[in-house]
Order: structure tokens, then sequence, then C-alpha cells
């Protein structure tokens, strides 16, 4: 009498194949939007009427030479001292007390 061993065959588990198909297509479609969809809006913006006031001050030039050299400028003298910092900490923090 013949023994027959064969391997026991694995079947094809549906919901698993499934739930890898549903990860991948997520991971895809998350990917896509993240990534390569183009951002709507984006080229209609509305300037609010104090942003075009703040751009108007954006393009004032400022000339220092002609603030650093005027009198009122070299006129004006300093009101506060310089504090003294004193000795902060040990000289060797990891000596022992």
């Amino acid at each position: 009498m013949a023994i027959i061993v064969e391997e026991e065959k694995k079947r094809i588990s549906w919901f698993e194949i499934t739930v890898v198909i549903a990860i991948l297509l997520f991971l895809g479609m998350a990917t896509y939007y993240l990534f390569f969809k183009p951002v709507p809006g984006m080229e209609r913006i509305i300037v609010a009427p104090e942003l075009e006031s703040i751009s108007k001050v954006s393009k004032i030039t400022l000339d220092v030479a002609s603030v650093t050299d005027s009198p009122v400028y070299k006129s004006l003298i300093r009101q506060i001292q310089d504090s003294n910092l004193g000795v902060f900490g040990r000289p060797n923090p990891f000596a022992s007390f």
C-alpha cells in the first residue's frame, strides 16, 4: 500500500487581497493629493485694502546716510547707562560644594 503525502494547498484569502488592494489604493490617492494635485484657488488671490497699504509701505526706500548725518540725530544723547554685569556662576561648575 502506497502512502501519498501531499502538501496542503494554500487557499487564496480574498479578504487579505482586498485589504492589500485597499491599502495600496489609499496610499496611491494620498500620494496624488499630497504631491501632484494642483492647489485650487492660488491663482485667484483677492488682496484686502489693508494689505495694499502694507505693500505701499514695503516699497519705501530709506536713505540711511540722510538719517545718520541729520543734525537732529546727532544731537541725541543716551539717557540710559550701560549696566554692569556681575559674575555669573562659579569658576568651575563641576566642582563639589
